[in-house]
């Protein structure tokens, strides 16, 4: 750690005279403010630090340092800042920005300044912190909206520049204007605050979080790579839910009637060599052992259920069946049954409509409701899309299902709407931004949270954003609430000043709002009152995903995640084999 804060505030001025004779230094023209700050810092001896954040990033970093929880509690700033080696005043200052600069480089973390969740994670890694602190920094540190909303340090060198000379070029870039219009500047006119908005990049002063305690993303815990392989498993398998609650009261833990962490432990204290996995191997073997569970398999009805356009098919699902599965399409569609799920008609594939029955059979255990169609009300669901016209791939399969299609578009990431997801992505990303709450989605962070989160924590994280894109849309109408909730995040500006900054957003929210409102560019239906993006309860999707086994929309598509009304069979054995196919495009 002596070298690291050494490195921070060691004179460099051979090294920036030889940059600055080879025209790699700070750029001659600076505003007064900049150059204010450039010659506080060169006096503090952090001249090397200024290759890592120019003046302007370290007072936009300065601003956001002072406003989170740990800039507030005066002890904890004093241990950054004796940690730091900086005089510990107990509230942030210039000096220490630099120096937590300087660390980040030397903790390879993103370079901003700003002490945020990863920098105080590494500070505890090097002992920086009491125990009792360092859990209460980490505990009420918002969100990394800190960290991350704050302007990107610039494109990794290319290889065979030197950091230095990278930082360099990255400063002269910022000064040549690429990032001028996106940072507040102190004592600048309370005009340059709304025309910051308007840029609609970074936000930079309206990115810090509320008095709401640490995000959804930050209370998700990551699942081990076992974990994943257990739920991957368990999906595949979707037992029977009366079979579940039996094996979880032989192995002593709360019947929850589905896979969670207590029975993993359990399953894998019990018979160490299945390490807590519970796949088709293990349930035989409990069946075997077991024969009062009854059984794992479900009942799988089949029917008659298809449409005319479906007989007459040649499309690529039709190749796909009669490829993989040696079956012929009419064997298959003579398999689809018409039955129903919490009340509303299902037309399917026996192999997605027995894992709704599953799911169906869990949530009546969880409801007071005997009744599905009442239960089905509670859910708030209204309508069900399942089977297709041909050349919808899973659901011409009978293999996918779609929940209340209106208020649970498929967002940001639909495949061939590139222009709409973009329109989408800005919208929600200023609500974000301005309301200080939810995270900034996009396909693969959807996908992140199917693989390395519980069902449970993915949810928070979508209701989260959900919920403040619906405040966000509200303030449209709500001209007092918006100017209550910018006098919270702006005591400093005057009446006037308020009065210009609340009319210029409020403006910019009417825009977002019309914008979600018109079909042609974003993926919302305009019938829908729904003025977020989900309507799904979390014990409905809980027993889709979990008890069921199915593929949910939002968050295992991959890349392409965020449908949230789409829920399909492709963790089934032959689902996942048809799935994969398709795919791949391998028939056509």
């Amino acid at each position: 750690m002596a070298d690291s804060r050494e490195r921070v505030t060691r004179s460099s001025a051979d090294a920036m005279g030889e940059r600055n004779a080879t025209g790699g230094g700070q750029p001659a023209t600076r505003s007064r403010a900049d150059q204010a700050l450039h010659d506080q810092a060169r006096a503090l001896g952090f001249q090397e630090a200024l290759e890592l954040l120019s003046p302007a990033r370290a007072r936009r970093a300065l601003a956001i340092d002072r406003q989170t929880r740990t800039g507030r509690d005066r002890a904890a700033v004093e241990q950054v800042q004796s940690f730091l080696g900086v005089p510990p005043e107990g509230e942030f200052d210039l000096p220490t920005v630099y120096a937590a600069a300087g660390f980040q480089q030397s903790a390879k973390l993103a370079i901003d300044g700003i002490v945020g969740p990863n920098t105080l994670r590494a500070f505890r890694r090097q002992g920086a912190f009491d125990e009792a602190t360092a859990d209460r920094s980490e505990e009420q540190e918002p969100r990394p909206t800190t960290e991350r909303s704050a302007p990107e340090p610039g494109p990794p060198a290319a290889e065979g520049v030197s950091a230095s000379e990278g930082a360099a070029q990255a400063i002269a870039q910022e000064s040549s204007g690429s990032h001028a219009a996106r940072e507040p500047t102190p004592g600048a006119s309370p005009r340059s605050g709304p025309s910051e908005l308007a840029g609609g990049r970074t936000h930079g002063r309206f990115a810090t979080t509320l008095e709401a305690g640490p995000g959804a993303k930050a209370r998700a815990r990551a699942l081990s790579k076992n974990e994943r392989r257990a739920y991957a498993e368990y999906r595949r398998l979707a037992p029977r839910t009366a079979w579940m609650v039996a094996v979880q009261r032989l192995l002593g833990v709360p019947d929850s009637g589905r896979l969670d962490s207590p029975t993993i432990r359990a399953l894998g204290d019990r018979y160490p060599s299945s390490r807590g996995i519970l796949d088709r191997r293990m349930a035989e073997v409990l069946d075997s052992s077991h024969p009062e569970l009854g059984g794992h398999r479900r009942d799988e009805d089949v029917g008659g259920a298809m449409t005319e356009e479906h007989k007459v098919y040649y499309g690529r699902e039709r190749k796909t069946v009669e490829g993989e599965l040696k079956m012929s399409w009419k064997e298959w569609l003579a398999q689809f049954s018409t039955s129903s799920f919490c009340g509303l008609p299902v037309s399917a594939h026996p192999i997605l409509s027995s894992r709704l029955a599953n799911a169906e059979t869990y949530l009546l255990g969880r409801f007071s409701e005997t009744d599905p169609k009442q239960l089905g009300r509670r859910l708030g669901l209204h309508g069900t899309e399942t089977l297709r016209p041909p050349g919808q791939g899973m659901h011409t399969l009978g293999l996918a299902i779609d929940f209340n299609k209106p208020e649970n578009p498929w967002i940001i990431a639909e495949h061939g709407k590139a222009d709409r997801n973009a329109e989408t992505k800005a919208v929600m990303d200023r609500a974000v931004a301005l309301m200080g709450t939810g995270e900034e989605l996009t396909g693969p962070s959807m996908g992140g949270m199917g693989r390395r989160n519980t069902t449970e924590d993915a949810f928070d994280r979508l209701q989260e954003t959900n919920v403040t894109l619906r405040r966000y849309r509200a303030l449209a109408s709500d001209r007092e609430g918006l100017r209550a909730h910018l006098r919270g995040q702006h005591p400093e500006l005057d009446g006037a000043a308020l009065e210009r900054l609340v009319a210029e957003q409020q403006a910019i929210i009417a825009k977002d709002d019309a914008t979600l409102s018109d079909t042609r560019k974003a993926n919302w239906n305009r019938e829908s009152d729904n003025t977020g993006f989900m309507d799904l309860q979390k014990e409905l999707v809980i027993a889709l995903r979990d008890v069921g086994g199915l593929g949910w929309g939002a968050i295992d598509l991959g890349g392409e995640s965020g449908d949230i009304q789409h829920f399909d069979a492709r963790h089934d054995p032959v689902g996942r084999q048809l799935h994969s196919a398709l795919l791949r495009g391998k028939y056509g």
